[in-house]
């Protein structure tokens, strides 16, 4: 048995769950709530060496690793051997992507022995898809899905676990239990609602606005009648990022009269730019590229489902209103004395395209791996001093303003990081296996009486 993590030093130990490899930052779309579709954003293809990478994955042992990142992992060349070397080191693999372009038969392979495969997907409404997924059509998504769980079936086998992740803007709030019903007709098994991080509007775009901002109250119980489909159809269900909090906060306000909502009604479009005003050539050029694809797609889409509700952007627009509020993400403040709920400096460690480690999706790099080795990374100084920051509560910039993790004492957090180190890893390696099965049964289960 381990030693309990009962002191200082033994809690600022990694315990690594996940490895995230950022192959390339470059995407070939252009969503309008993306990072990589703000001026000046440059994407890159992994630098290092990748046998050197993996050396370091394998020292720190994770539960698994997720190849991931701002950009589409299977447009870099050589991403079906990059999987393959990783499976073969034993660890397992899941990986992010759109599935937004055709691929071979050997690409459908490699996606058809994943350990699980997470799917960019924000509305089963085609027309609405093209407008926030811009270069993006729905059908070509639906067509991969088909083909990867069709491959593992030619062997005998399910294939990847699957699940969709909804960037949960106000124009897809009204749509969410029809996209719950579609992912379990296409086969899937969770839907997950992942908190909006507002960026600047794409001029002449659709605005994209906080849930909390338009409709809290309606947004939660969209949300609710979402839950109980998913439990209905058997598949997991589940909301990150602080969503829940966000939206109650936001609630609390309009119960007590205090809260100022934009119209859900309004359609807005971003201001044109100022004519001088330019991004960066290559960022102008894949826009331009998405902006003509955006128009293909939107036009040769399917007429909206009546389930979208009427706030489905595919009909007419305005500007934005001139009283209107700034699209915003709420605050996400930490009270006196409180700290960040958040475990992932112990758990993950984020490998970026430049060979940056970071330790969470929002904090800075803590190192390079051109002058240190993953593991020397995410046990050196740089880490454990963003360990002790969220133990103590003294919060830098970055973990003061996180956006994905709510607040706890300092002292609940400790216990939950003991409770972290102490657990041992074959214990967590079989109950997760047990849960994963049981789920897989009761799923079996609806669906059978669902088909009678």
């Amino acid at each position: 048995m381990p030693r309990p993590a009962n002191s200082r030093e033994a809690l600022l130990q990694p315990r690594m769950r996940e490895v995230i490899v950022e192959a390339t930052s470059r995407c070939n779309l252009r969503c309008l709530y993306c990072a990589v579709s703000q001026p000046g954003y440059v994407g890159r293809d992994l630098e290092g060496d990748p046998q050197a990478i993996l050396r370091g994955i394998v020292e720190l042992g994770p539960r698994e690793v997720q190849i991931n990142g701002h950009g589409e992992t299977t447009m870099l060349p050589g991403w079906v051997e990059l999987a393959r070397l990783l499976t073969e080191s034993g660890v397992p693999v899941t990986l992010t992507s759109n599935l937004a372009r055709p691929y071979e038969s050997r690409e459908l392979e490699a996606l058809s022995r994943l350990m699980r495969l997470t799917v960019s997907c924000d509305s089963s409404d085609p027309a609405l898809y093209a407008r926030l997924r811009r270069g993006g059509r729905l059908e070509q998504l639906e067509a991969n899905l088909d083909a990867i769980r069709n491959a593992a079936r030619a062997r005998g086998e399910r294939g990847p676990r699957i699940a969709i992740n909804c960037t949960f803007s106000h124009l897809v709030v009204a749509g969410l239990p029809e996209l719950v019903r579609w992912a379990a007709r296409k086969d899937l098994d969770a839907v997950a609602l992942t908190n909006l991080v507002v960026y600047p509007g794409l001029p002449g775009k659709l605005v994209l606005r906080h849930p909390a901002q338009v409709d809290p109250l309606g947004t939660q119980r969209s949300v609710a009648e979402a839950q109980r489909i998913a439990r209905e159809l058997g598949l997991d269900f589940y909301t990150m990022g602080g969503l829940d909090e966000d939206l109650e906060r936001a609630a609390a306000e309009v119960r007590a009269g205090r809260a100022r909502l934009v119209d859900a009604s309004q359609r807005e479009l971003v201001p044109p730019s100022p004519k001088n005003a330019r991004s960066a050539p290559s960022v102008e050029h894949a826009n331009a590229a998405a902006d003509a694809a955006d128009e293909v797609s939107a036009t040769a889409a399917l007429a909206p489902s009546p389930d979208a509700g009427p706030a489905s952007p595919s009909g007419s627009t305005e500007p934005l209103a001139p009283d209107a509020p700034a699209p915003s993400t709420p605050a996400h403040s930490v009270p006196a004395g409180m700290t960040r709920d958040c475990v992932d400096p112990w758990e993950y460690a984020f490998v970026h395209a430049d060979g940056g480690v970071s330790l969470c999706c929002w904090a800075p790099a803590i190192g390079n791996l051109r002058d240190a080795s993953l593991a020397e990374l995410v046990r050196g100084a740089q880490a454990r001093a963003m360990r002790v920051e969220l133990l103590s509560g003294t919060l830098g910039p970055a973990c003061g303003a996180c956006p994905a993790r709510g607040s706890v004492t300092p002292h609940e957090l400790e216990q939950r990081v003991q409770k972290l180190l102490s657990r041992p890893r074959f214990l967590q390696a079989g109950l997760r296996r047990l849960r994963e099965l049981a789920k897989r049964a009761r799923r079996r289960l609806r669906r059978s009486f669902a088909d009678r």
